[in-house]
């Protein structure tokens, strides 16, 4: 049985409306096997020990957690070439790994704003250069950013500038204690749209003061952030709700069914301009059905041929979220079909009968189901867009909920080898 995540409404909302930010960290990059913070001082320590192994005792108090990363940074910052060469060359990109670009498309399909303190550039490669990127040392796009649709603001920096990357407790002051347009910037986008922390642990204590800044100026009266944790944290006093998880794989899950619920609320805000009135939608049934006959089922693929292809269809979550809106109208129309009063025996196949014969007629023209499912609508409201007195918006939509309730719950033939069909 699929795990279900609790997502708050209010994620579902502002990703509606725009106003939601991922704050991507490291944990969403390792995949590729990039390092975390800590993970990165230990490979330049390393190096740096290969010459002056007087350095050696700092990797042992590292991993004891005597000392802070930004202790440890401290005290071989002189290192400056071995430092800033080992974050130029750890973060590159390589291509045969571009498959695992899949959970970076999701993200940016929910949601095109992110923060992220990342050097690595898979967020630019996921989105095929379409994103704006962003980084805090450009004085130009840090002044337009809140006018664009869509940007990667890359708050520490990109490992193609790895002498800007902010690593060094100095870096970390001069961005973070001193006024400047990346800061001001970052301050005003936490504090007007929704965040939500992914991949990242909250570890990095200056983005934890901000955070704190924020929400004691504010009151907590400022969005509320959230993320995502398999540990039970409380992070109350910045403001920022956990959001649980079992394991990280989960994260994949949580985009998936974010994603579906945006979905599934943009179909319902789409129809949200007209009220279904129960007793206009039976009547539209029966409309449908008038002056109809059960349609001929094509010789190259009798009914049930056509009703094993129905039972084979694999589906995204995103249009099962689909059908699901159109569900709710089911009871409506089996009422009708269960009560002799309504129509003769005859007719009540109709329906069936036109929406498979449509199916037939175009399945072999697409790839996926969802395709189908579109083309078979079409199809049919071509044919019945000059004799029903219902607006176009109208007619789709109840055409919509017939054709989902004869596939029954998503139930038509997927032509991609019956392989998921991707968002």
């Amino acid at each position: 049985m699929l795990k279900h995540i609790h997502i708050p409404k209010t994620i579902i909302d502002k990703a509606q409306e725009n106003k939601l930010i991922f704050f991507v960290g490291a944990g969403f990059s390792k995949d590729f096997g990039f390092p975390d913070w800590n993970g990165l001082v230990r490979i330049m320590l390393n190096k740096i020990i290969e010459d002056n192994p007087k350095y050696r005792p700092f990797l042992d108090l590292l991993d004891s957690q005597t000392m802070s990363v930004l202790e440890v940074l401290e005290k071989i910052k002189n290192e400056t070439r071995i430092i800033r060469d080992t974050i130029y060359k750890e973060f590159r990109y390589e291509k045969n790994k571009s498959t695992l670009l899949e959970k970076h498309k999701k993200l940016l399909n929910i949601s095109s704003k992110v923060i992220t303190t990342n050097y690595d550039q898979l967020l630019e490669k996921a989105s095929d250069g379409a994103i704006q990127r962003v980084v805090y040392t450009n004085s130009h796009l840090i002044g337009q950013i809140y006018n664009l649709e869509s940007f990667i603001f890359k708050i520490h920096g990109d490992h193609e500038e790895a002498d800007n990357c902010i690593l060094l407790e100095e870096d970390y002051e001069k961005l973070y204690k001193n006024d400047n347009a990346a800061l001001s910037q970052f301050e005003s986008i936490i504090t007007n749209n929704i965040i939500v922390f992914i991949g990242f642990s909250l570890s990095d204590p200056y983005v934890k003061d901000l955070f704190e800044y924020i929400n004691k100026l504010y009151k907590g009266y400022q969005e509320k952030s959230y993320i995502l944790t398999v540990h039970n944290e409380d992070f109350s006093q910045y403001n920022i709700t956990s959001l649980p998880l079992e394991t990280h794989d989960d994260i994949i899950l949580f985009l998936d069914q974010l994603d579906g619920e945006i979905e599934k609320k943009k179909i319902i805000n789409k129809y949200d301009e007209f009220e279904i009135d129960e007793d206009e939608f039976k009547s539209f049934i029966l409309d449908f059905n008038e002056n109809k006959r059960k349609e001929a089922v094509p010789l190259d693929l009798n009914e049930e041929e056509i009703e094993n292809k129905y039972e084979k269809m694999v589906c995204s979550e995103s249009f099962k979220k689909e059908i699901e809106v159109y569900s709710s109208y089911f009871p409506s129309i089996d009422e009708i079909m269960m009560s002799p009063s309504y129509m003769d025996f005859d007719k009540k196949i109709i329906i069936t009968s036109r929406v498979r014969s449509a199916y037939n007629k175009v399945h072999n023209q697409y790839d996926n189901g969802e395709s189908i499912f579109e083309a078979t609508v079409d199809k049919i409201f071509k044919e019945y867009s000059n004799e029903l007195a219902y607006s176009k918006t109208k007619l789709m939509f109840y055409i919509k909920i017939l054709v989902a309730w004869t596939i029954i719950g998503c139930d038509i033939f997927n032509e991609d080898k019956r392989n998921l069909v991707s968002v």
